[in-house]
């Protein structure tokens, strides 16, 4: 009798668990609103979801003006442009490749309002709790551009336990705070990511936007994601496995674009991409599986890519038209927005305007986002230090520390607040293995921008990569001084 009640209990309490699970993995009930409503009756950016571009738009699009929502990574929100600090005298919009392309289509003479959902690190799982609530703004057509952050939680997923797809289980860590408290680690040979399993979930939800488009009647268009291939090493590019790993092909990958032979170096820098131990650019499988699910009647693939590798003066995407690793400059947007402006044409969601392939020069468009020359010292600034982080990751002096200092020197002449970059130019004397000038400039932010301090304190705590740059040194981080180990 007592084991029967034991298990009536075990039964009524798994099945308990198996509803709640089924509840949360309900799109509506899962993903907590991206929209705010105003006294107004304008819609705006949820605090639920305040990582997301801040827009404001009417819950229904205006007659005669179709609504495009652009979904996707910070390439879509724009970074580093995104960075700018906010300036309440400032009108102008953030320069960003949805931006670009309602410049562009107003330049054509039909303009249209372009709606940005997207986020800097989000990824495929949280875009596809974001698309029914894409839908429901009635959009004339959403543009989706992801694939660079599916590897970017690397101590989430260098670590699958199998409880760890549960929707429940994901709920509670967060309810407990315990994702927030783990501690990303770099992959090693020894210790790899589930790649199989990352691209499954992928082409799922990507498969699953599909449908849910086709099932609204709305155009999905589903761009190639493009990437500096000629100019970015891979991040972490040993690997004793391989008889080339991703750093040698790299390396081999610029002798053959020297010499010429564009084809087999492109071969070479993609091989370097996809090798690389934590990937933070889209891998090869990533795109097929993109251009897979675009293949049918119900979605239309924008091979923005292809445009890329037309406007690359070499051949090969690199610094001619991106800012860093996957983020493109003023140009690069450009190119992006025209590109999704022309797919647009051709889906019809746009009338032909008779333009196709033309948009405003870049001059113009550098002037309607408000860029001047201290503007771009701030985004100097910003990926001055990106690549510190990637160099410190590395733990090496190398391409990624020599294009930091390059940008963080350029910077510190407009800006107006040189001290801010203080930590980066520590962290690089520490690569160096210069404590003693580390020290100088930690002392120097610590006077004229201790919050910066702060942060690096917080990230030393975090990330065991950037403690390391320190403990080679032997030296450690403590309430902002740099100090003896074990001090």
């Amino acid at each position: 009798m007592r084991g029967g009640r034991v298990a009536l209990a075990l039964g009524a309490t798994l099945g308990a668990l198996l509803v709640t699970e089924g509840v949360l993995r309900m799109p509506a009930v899962r993903t907590p609103s991206p929209f705010a409503q105003t006294p107004q009756g304008t819609l705006v950016r949820s605090e639920a979801w305040g990582a997301l571009v801040e827009f404001e738009l009417a819950p229904r699009p205006e007659p005669g003006r179709p609504r495009i929502v652009w979904m996707g990574e910070s390439t879509v929100a724009g970074f580093p442009f995104s960075e700018r600090p906010k300036d309440p005298g400032r009108t102008e919009p953030t320069m960003s490749p949805p931006n670009w392309l309602a410049f562009v289509l107003e330049a054509r003479g039909e303009p249209a309002e372009v709606v940005t959902l997207a986020a800097p690190g989000i990824d495929s799982s949280e875009l596809a709790e974001l698309f029914p609530h894409a839908l429901a703004l009635a959009p004339a057509a959403i543009v989706v551009t992801m694939g660079h952050n599916e590897y970017l939680e690397s101590g989430l997923l260098l670590d699958r336990p199998w409880w760890r797809h549960w929707q429940l289980a994901w709920h509670l860590r967060k309810l407990l705070g315990l994702d927030a408290l783990s501690k990303e680690r770099l992959p090693t040979p020894q210790d790899d990511f589930d790649h199989a399993a990352i691209l499954a979930d992928f082409r799922e939800r990507l498969q699953s936007m599909r449908e849910q488009a086709a099932d609204a009647g709305v155009p999905l268009l589903l761009c190639t994601p493009v990437c500096n291939l000629a100019d970015h090493p891979p991040l972490v590019g040993d690997d004793p496995r391989l008889p080339e790993d991703a750093d040698a092909a790299w390396t081999r990958g610029r002798a053959l674009l020297e010499a010429g032979d564009v084809g087999a170096a492109r071969a070479a820098f993609e091989a370097a991409r996809d090798r690389d131990r934590w990937p933070h650019r889209a891998t090869r499988p990533l795109i097929d599986a993109i251009a897979e699910v675009a293949g049918g009647q119900d979605a239309r693939l924008v091979d923005v890519a292809a445009a890329f590798d037309a406007a690359s003066t070499r051949g090969v995407p690199g610094f001619d038209l991106f800012m860093d690793h996957c983020h493109p400059d003023a140009g690069g947007q450009r190119l992006m927005a025209l590109t999704v402006a022309d797919a647009l044409e051709d889906a019809r969601v746009v009338e032909a305007t008779g333009h196709r392939g033309e948009a405003p020069e870049l001059a113009a468009g550098l002037a309607r986002f408000g860029l001047d020359d201290k503007a771009l010292a701030g985004m100097r600034a910003v990926m001055g230090r990106s690549y510190v982080g990637f160099a410190v990751v590395t733990g090496r002096w190398g391409a990624y520390a020599e294009f930091a200092l390059r940008n963080l020197q350029q910077a510190v002449a407009g800006m107006d607040a040189p001290g801010e970059v203080e930590t980066s130019f520590a962290l690089l004397e520490l690569l160096r293995g210069d404590v003693e000038a580390a020290r100088a400039h930690i002392d120097r932010a610590t006077q004229t921008a201790p919050e910066m301090v702060a942060k690096l304190q917080k990230a030393c705590e975090r990330y065991p990569w950037m403690r390391a740059a320190f403990e080679r040194n032997g030296v450690q981080l403590v309430k902002g001084k740099i100090v003896p180990l074990g001090a």
